[in-house]
């Protein structure tokens, strides 16, 4: 369901795309995808307002720190990143990354992982 919403938000449908995370948060029997759901509101909520999208963003970070979800983790953390800068602020990569960059560093590459070593290596 969160990608449904995340689709409509690529479309440019950002209340149909809130809408539908509402409705899969409100019948959510597995919150296995919580960290997920509040990621994609955060990325839905970002062209409106961005402090909203801020709070979405660390609940996702929290709800998969909770599950020990490190990819979900850092997709989350790398949409708050861009949060922080499209507002200009100082942003203190070490405090967002810094837990997670022995797997970072680690063997796996995936694009959130390339990025995530590019932005530490900087």
């Amino acid at each position: 369901m969160p990608w449904l919403a995340e689709g409509l938000g690529h479309a440019g449908e950002i209340e149909e795309g809130l809408e539908v995370i509402r409705n899969a948060q409100e019948t959510a029997t597995d919150h296995f995808y919580d960290a997920e759901r509040l990621r994609i509101e955060g990325q839905l909520r970002t062209p409106i307002d961005r402090d909203e999208a801020r709070r979405c963003f660390q609940a996702a970070i929290d709800a998969s720190r909770k599950a020990t979800m490190k990819s979900l983790e850092l997709r989350a953390t790398l949409a708050l990143h861009d949060v922080q800068l499209s507002q200009d602020e100082q942003v203190d990569l070490e405090g967002l990354f810094g837990h997670l960059r022995p797997w970072i560093e680690g063997e796996i590459a995936n694009a959130e992982i390339r990025r995530a070593r590019k932005l530490l290596v900087e």
